[in-house]
């Protein structure tokens, strides 16, 4: 590593082997510094692990847990300091990786009292997993909520790690995948540029907007001048979605949130008049999509929900309460819209067929096969707090147009998701949907 010459100049911490050329090269080509640290090693070199991650001029920490690794962190002796990292990682942008194996060990491991030999031990290059050892590393990365990924060759992880090192050093603050054909894909494409634009003008971030299209969807990028934490930019969202609310509802209310962080009168007037006028057009616009697609559902199913004997404003009520309300100015309803399954009980032998047709209509996944369709439905039940970002995955996985770093670590985030449920979820096959995402790739 070279010296460093300003003591803000960001650094990469890689913990394990994990110093590929590609990842090298990327941190040398955007003139920051790495720290190279390996894990299947002393107590004392654990504490100073920790204390490296913790460091403000750390940007983000690539981390690889190998065999050797997991059978040294698995000793109990080891538990607090592993408890310290991972803690610490939570609070840094961050990426873990282990091999597919280890998640297909897990998967039938035993649950055994970790051993206990000693502060370290020498383990050989060749040894394998202690039983329980994968089911412990895989259990305590999820219970602290960390992003931790299988992959199935050092090439696929030196890509997805260079990647995401790119954009950590980048500043990126925010990534979507808005697949053409979804409900409200033109306003959120509208909303991501008024957000980038209040940054800019009201929070006085410099934030630059990167766009990539292919004939199946478009990925937002939104990159800031220098590090933003988490906190702040879901502070700055959350102030971004209460303004578009007010400065429809009470302009003067909207002036004062933005004289209170310290513009000037005229600027203030300025920035709620234009930005009035966009959200009233943006909210009718919203609208009348909304109109459009239910004409459209309700085109497809009329021969089959005509059957009932209801009557065509019955049916009107029926295909409209399926759909999102037009009236959640926010963007997670522009990102993430849901099907309603408040319907007509008069309807219910047709509800599935409806709904799942509504599902695909809002979600643009018309083209989807029955493979992916049944990943999205796992997503919708299993996905949690992931949910938008796992669907945006799948998409990725299917845009065969889209970049090679982008599907192989959307790939890694799906399979990790099919790897954390229930074996027997649903009587779904997952290890056919697994098979599945890896022939996409291409694997």
């Amino acid at each position: 590593m070279r010296e460093k010459e300003n003591k803000d100049d960001p650094v990469v911490v890689l913990l394990g082997k994990v110093d590929y050329d590609g990842i090298l090269a990327t941190v040398k080509t955007n003139k920051a510094f790495y720290i190279r640290k390996i894990l299947a090693s002393s107590l004392d070199n654990w504490h100073s692990i920790n204390k490296i991650i913790e460091r403000d001029d750390v940007t983000c920490v690539v981390v690889k847990f190998d065999r050797i690794s997991i059978n040294t962190v698995f000793q109990d002796s080891y538990s607090e300091k592993l408890e310290q990292l991972l803690g610490s990682l939570r609070k840094k942008r961050h990426i873990v990786f282990l091999h597919d194996a280890i998640f297909d060990t897990a998967k039938d491991d035993i649950e055994v009292l970790p051993p206990d030999k000693g502060a370290h031990i020498n383990f050989p290059f060749n040894m394998q997993l202690w039983p329980g050892a994968a089911k412990y590393i895989t259990d305590v990365l999820a219970r602290h909520e960390l992003d931790f990924r299988p992959y199935t060759s050092n090439a696929e992880l030196s890509v997805v790690a260079s990647d995401f090192v790119e954009q950590c050093l980048r500043n990126l603050i925010f990534r979507i995948y808005v697949p053409k054909g979804k409900l409200w894909s033109a306003e959120a494409e509208k909303f991501i540029q008024m957000f980038r634009d209040y940054l800019n003008k009201v929070s006085g971030l410099k934030v630059n907007q990167k766009d990539q299209a292919t004939s199946s969807g478009v990925t937002y990028e939104l990159f800031a001048e220098r590090q933003v934490d988490e906190g702040q930019l879901s502070s700055e969202f959350q102030d971004f979605t209460n303004f578009m609310d007010l400065v429809v509802s009470d302009p003067a209310a909207a002036a004062s949130q933005l004289t209170e962080k310290g513009l000037d009168s005229k600027v203030v007037n300025e920035i709620v008049t234009r930005y009035a006028k966009e959200a009233r057009r943006l909210q009718l616009d919203i609208r009348q999509e909304r109109e459009a697609k239910t004409l459209s559902i309700r085109h497809r199913m009329e021969s089959e929900l005509n059957e009932t004997g209801l009557s065509s404003a019955q049916l009107d009520a029926i295909v409209s309460s399926v759909l999102p309300p037009a009236n959640d100015f926010s963007m997670q309803a522009l990102l993430s819209p849901t099907v309603s399954t408040n319907v007509n009980i008069f309807a219910d032998q047709y509800i599935g067929t409806l709904n799942g047709f509504a599902v695909k209509q809002i979600n643009g996944t018309a083209n989807f096969g029955e493979d992916a369709s049944k990943i999205l439905d796992l997503v919708e039940k299993y996905g949690g707090k992931k949910r938008a970002d796992l669907t945006a995955a799948i998409h990725q996985i299917e845009d065969v147009e889209a970049s090679k770093p982008v599907r192989l670590s959307a790939k890694q985030k799906v399979l990790s998701f099919l790897s954390s449920i229930p074996a027997k979820a649903e009587g779904v096959a997952l290890g056919v949907l697994q098979s599945y995402i890896e022939h996409k790739i291409g694997l």
